[in-house]
């Protein structure tokens, strides 16, 4: 038991060193480097969580880059509509996280008390992704908006605004470093959250039902 608790210690350690040292790498970065480097952390985050249900629970999901969407969409659509009245759009990632989350809820929750195990989980997760590809590739036209925000089909949402902190003066956008810096710590944290629960009792029944589902 000691030596898991000091394994944990040191992969939290870790965690926080590694954040530290990138985010001091990012500040000797071109600008256009730092942006592509926010974005693979930010990719970085859909992997580990393809880690947790198929790496660590046996669960093959082809459903987490609808999830990571939903996410996208949600944080768009709040973003557009709430900066004009709260000169901020950091309550938009909140939106987000809980729009790919209820999401993921939903669809876990009618499959797993369905009892659907083995491929067919693979199999409904990859229908779920490509009927909401379907969908939303088909809300071009002007009249699929939600408040200011038009869903914009094949050619995507456009005008989204970047992380912006409130300001007196009406907010202030994240810069290219600081939002390299925010990523880089929220992937931090997300991390050293699965190696929390990965070691507490939740971690090992995940374990437990990839080894044999039917025993556990």
């Amino acid at each position: 038991m000691s030596n898991l608790r000091s394994g944990l210690k040191f992969r939290l350690v870790a965690c926080a060193l590694a954040a530290l040292a990138v985010a001091v790498l990012g500040s000797f970065m071109p600008e256009f480097a730092m942006l592509q480097a926010t974005n693979w952390a930010l990719f970085g985050l859909l992997a580990l969580s393809l880690t947790l249900v198929w790496g660590h629970a046996g669960i093959f999901s082809f459903g987490q880059g609808a999830f990571f969407g939903a996410g996208a969409y949600a944080y768009g659509i709040a973003a557009i509509n709430f900066l004009p009245h709260t000169n901020e759009t950091m309550s938009a990632v909140l939106v987000g996280a809980l729009a790919g989350a209820v999401l993921a809820t939903a669809v876990g929750y009618f499959m797993f008390y369905g009892k659907v195990g083995d491929v067919y989980v693979g199999i409904i997760t990859l229908a779920m992704t490509l009927v909401l590809f379907t969908v939303m590739s088909s809300t071009a036209d002007p009249k699929y908006r939600i408040g200011e925000a038009q869903i914009g089909g094949y050619n995507g949402m456009s005008g989204i605004p970047p992380l912006t902190w409130p300001t007196a003066d009406g907010g202030e956008p994240l810069s290219a470093f600081h939002m390299f810096v925010f990523v880089v710590v929220l992937c931090a944290v997300v991390l050293a959250a699965l190696y929390l629960i990965l070691e507490r009792p939740f971690g090992r029944v995940l374990a437990a039902l990839r080894e044999n589902e039917l025993r556990t």
